[in-house]
């Protein structure tokens, strides 16, 4: 509450027979609730009064420059993100029919043209565009501030711009399902049907990995690739974990697992090592065992320690 009123405000409480009474504090003295927002709304109108039309307008005209040079860079960063997760999934077949999988990130079927031609005008750096399109980015985000602020003149200037310039709303994620020529199709939810158990879950979690591999590779070489994973495939059959677990060593993810009965003790895997818990009731107290898989055998407590060291690079 102290925040969103500002610093110069400093509401306070008392108490009185069980009735509690809230007021609020500023360098005129101390207020009702009630008149101090009767004296807010009053600064309020009183500084909309200043603002002439031209005065709006240039105030207009600078928020939305500003704002469409940052929705200019984010688009562009999304897509160059976007295009890491395609050419990455696109490079890992990981079906028994040889299909793969793609993404694209592309504008929303029900846009009007207007939108779609000013969606466009934002592909490009707002400072490099001529005064013709800036004037059209200006009409469409005016007009549609305008529109929005008719249609709830109760919203705050900044939840306006913060709906009608959201990004994320204007694009939506398609899923491609690639054949081995490389022809994709959008895979929609009668194709995912018809998908086995396994290609099921590689669907639902390769764009997921990939986008994990997209985002660790924006970073430096040494950041470590790892997420973490609560009751890991829990719902994947046996056939299907080493497939998953699989994909993560061809997408680079260093995992953190947990989960019941989750063994890692495949091919796929050339390396994990994981305690193994066991609650013992009587005496209150959890035991651990440290398990490592080395890629070809397991090993267990003392060996698996001294195993484990001779895996891990001595500095």
């Amino acid at each position: 509450m102290i925040a969103r009123l500002g610093a110069q405000y400093r509401p306070e409480m008392s108490f009185d027979d069980e009735v509690i009474s809230v007021t609020i504090a500023d360098d005129e003295g101390v207020h009702a609730v009630a008149t101090f927002t009767s004296r807010v709304e009053t600064t309020r109108r009183d500084q909309e009064a200043l603002l002439t039309a031209k005065e709006r307008e240039v105030f207009e005209d600078t928020l939305l420059g500003a704002l469409c040079r940052q929705i200019h860079t984010r688009t562009m960063s999304a897509r160059e993100l976007v295009r890491h997760m395609d050419r990455a999934m696109r490079a890992r077949q990981m079906m028994s029919s040889k299909m793969t999988l793609g993404i694209r990130w592309e504008l929303i079927n029900d846009l009007t043209k207007e939108q779609r031609d000013t969606l466009r005008l934002l592909e490009h750096d707002p400072s490099h565009l001529d005064p013709e399109r800036l004037d059209a980015l200006r009409r469409h985000f005016s007009a549609a501030v305008k529109q929005t602020r008719a249609a709830d003149p109760s919203r705050s200037y900044r939840d306006i711009l913060g709906s009608v310039l959201d990004y994320r709303q204007w694009r939506h994620f398609t899923l491609l399902l690639v054949d081995p020529d490389g022809e994709d199709t959008p895979l929609t939810r009668q194709r995912h049907a018809k998908l086995s158990t396994g290609e099921k879950a590689i669907s639902l979690h390769m764009p997921l990995f990939a986008a994990a591999h997209a985002q660790f590779a924006s970073g430096r070489p040494t950041c470590p690739h790892l997420i973490a994973l609560d009751e890991a495939f829990a719902a994947i059959d046996a056939k299907g974990k080493p497939e998953l677990l699989g994909l993560t060593v061809k997408f680079d993810l260093d995992l953190f697992l947990t989960g019941y009965e989750l063994w890692v003790t495949h091919a796929s895997v050339p390396a994990a090592a994981h305690y193994e818990l066991l609650r013992v009731e009587h005496e209150h107290t959890v035991a651990s065992l440290l398990i490592l898989w080395d890629g070809r055998e397991l090993h267990e407590g003392e060996e698996a320690v001294s195993r484990l060291r001779s895996l891990v690079p001595q500095e």
